[in-house]
C-alpha cells in the first residue's frame, strides 16, 4: 500500500488464450490472441470492426508498418536496402557528415559510443518512436522513420506521408487546426495536413507542403507544445525556451528558460511543464510567465500527465510515480518507474520500465486522488509498447492509442452503449 492508500497488487486477467480489446459499459471484453473473432452482439461486432480499421489505416501504409524493425523502444526505423558504405555516402550527401557517421556507427561499436558521448542530452527524442494524437480531431501522426512522418486521418480513412531532409525530434498538433509541427536540427517544420482554414490562412504553405521556421542560432528543437487554444506554441531550442507564432515566424525568448526534453500544457492552459534532462523541472504560470522550480528524487522527470481540470499532475522519475497538486506538495504514489503516462481523468495508462505491456488503472480525483490497477494490454509476440495517447471521444467515451515497437498502432476504446450508438463510428 502507498501512503495515499492505493493498492497496485491486483489486475483483471483475461481468459486463457484471450486478450482485452475494449471496455463497454464498464465491462472489459476479450478476443482470441490468434485466429478469427466472432463477437456475441452486433454492437461488439461494430466496435471490433472500428478498432481493426484504426489498427490498419490504409493498404498504402502496409509495407511501411511491417518493414523489418528492431523490437526495442528506440528501434522504430526502416532497414536500409543498400550497403553501409552507400548508405553513408547518401546520408552525407543529404544530411551532412554527422548523419554519415551515424550510419557507419551502426557497424562500429567504438564509433557508436563516441557519437553517443558527444550527443547533446536534450536530443533524447531523436532515436525513439514518436506519436502525436490531435487534441481536437481524429488525426494521428507517427514518425516511423527519422525523416518521414505518417499522418492518419481516421475521420476519412486517409493516410499520407510527410518527408523532410531533417531528422524529426518531436511532434505536436495545433488544436482546432490541421497543422503539424515537427522539431528538427534546424528549427521547426510546419506541415498542413489539410487545406488551410480561414483562421490560420497566413502560413506560407499548402496541402502536402511544409515550411521551415529556423530557430535562433540554428539550435535543434527537442520539444514542442501547442497552447491549448492553438494561438502559439512553446519550443525548447538549445538551452532556451521560446514562444513561437508560425504566422509571423517570430521567436520570443522566454526569460530564465532552460533546456527541456519534455513540454506539457495543463488542459486549462494556465500551467506549462518544462522538464530538463537534469534533476529539476519547472512549472510555468502562463499568465505571468514566472516559474516554480522543483527537483525530482532520482534521475530526471521522464513522463507526466495532467488531470483534465489541471488541478493535479502525475509525474515519474527513476524512483517512483508522484502526484503534484496545484496548491500542495508533491507526494509519492507508488515506487515504480514509468516511461510514459496518458490520463483522461478516469483512466490512467502507463508504460513501466522493463515491461512490454501497457498497464491501465482506474482513477478518481474527488475528494482525493485514488488509483487502482485495472488491467494490462499486451501486444503481439515480440512487441513492446513505445508510446501512448488518449483521443477525446464522444461524451462519456475516450480512445487509448498505443504505438508498438513493430510500428503497429492499436486503439482501445472506453465507451458506453449509449455513447457509441449515438456517435457515428467514424466520429467516435
Amino acid at each position: 500500500m502507498t501512503e495515499s492508500g492505493m493498492d497496485f497488487s491486483v489486475t483483471s486477467v483475461p481468459p486463457d488464450g484471450q486478450r482485452w480489446f475494449c471496455e463497454l459499459d464498464g465491462r472489459l471484453h476479450s478476443r482470441p490472441r490468434q485466429g478469427s473473432f466472432n463477437p456475441q452482439s452486433p454492437l461488439l461486432a461494430t466496435l471490433t470492426a472500428y478498432c481493426e480499421n484504426l489498427d490498419a489505416p490504409s493498404d498504402k501504409a502496409h509495407d511501411h508498418w511491417r518493414a523489418p524493425m528492431d523490437h526495442q523502444p528506440g528501434g522504430l526505423f526502416l532497414s536500409a536496402p543498400t550497403s553501409t558504405a552507400k548508405a553513408a555516402v547518401a546520408a552525407f550527401y543529404h544530411h551532412g557528415w554527422v548523419a554519415a557517421l551515424e550510419v557507419l556507427s551502426k557497424q562500429n561499436r567504438l564509433l557508436d559510443r563516441v557519437l553517443r558521448s558527444l550527443a547533446p542530452k536534450h536530443q533524447v527524442g531523436g532515436h525513439r518512436p514518436l506519436m502525436a494524437a490531435h487534441p481536437t480531431d481524429k488525426e494521428l501522426a507517427v514518425a516511423f522513420r527519422e525523416d518521414v512522418v505518417r499522418v492518419v486521418g481516421w475521420a476519412k480513412g486517409q493516410a499520407h506521408d510527410f518527408k523532410s531532409k531533417f531528422r524529426v525530434l518531436c511532434l505536436g498538433w495545433r488544436p482546432y487546426a490541421h497543422h503539424l509541427v515537427a522539431g528538427c536540427a534546424a528549427g521547426l517544420l510546419v506541415w498542413s495536413a489539410k487545406q488551410e482554414n480561414k483562421q490560420y490562412s497566413d502560413l506560407p504553405m499548402s496541402t502536402g507542403k511544409h515550411c521551415l521556421l529556423p530557430s535562433p542560432n540554428s539550435c535543434p528543437v527537442a520539444a514542442v507544445a501547442w497552447q491549448p487554444k492553438g494561438d502559439y506554441l512553446v519550443a525548447a531550442a538549445g538551452n532556451e525556451l521560446y514562444l513561437v507564432r508560425p504566422e509571423t515566424e517570430h521567436w520570443w525568448l522566454l526569460p530564465r528558460g532552460a533546456a527541456a526534453h519534455l513540454l506539457l500544457w495543463s488542459p486549462c492552459g494556465r500551467r506549462l511543464l518544462a522538464a530538463s534532462s537534469g534533476a529539476s523541472f519547472h512549472l510555468w504560470n502562463a499568465a505571468t510567465w514566472t516559474a516554480e522550480r522543483w527537483t525530482v528524487a532520482r534521475g530526471s522527470l521522464v513522463a507526466a500527465a495532467f488531470s483534465p481540470d489541471g488541478r493535479l499532475m502525475l509525474f515519474g522519475d527513476e524512483a517512483g510515480l508522484y502526484c503534484l497538486p496545484t496548491d500542495g506538495q508533491a507526494f509519492l504514489v507508488e515506487q515504480t518507474r514509468v516511461t510514459a503516462l496518458a490520463w483522461d481523468g478516469t483512466v490512467l495508462a502507463a508504460i513501466h520500465h522493463g515491461s512490454a505491456a501497457v498497464h491501465v488503472y482506474s482513477t478518481r480525483t474527488d475528494p482525493q486522488l485514488n488509483i487502482r490497477p485495472y488491467f494490462v494490454i499486451d501486444g503481439k509476440e515480440g512487441e513492446i509498447a513505445s508510446s501512448i495517447n488518449f483521443f477525446p471521444g464522444a461524451k462519456g467515451a475516450s480512445l487509448l492509442v498505443i504505438l508498438w515497437s513493430s510500428g503497429r498502432v492499436q486503439s482501445f476504446p472506453f465507451t458506453t452503449q449509449e455513447a457509441f450508438s449515438k456517435a457515428n463510428s467514424r466520429r467516435f
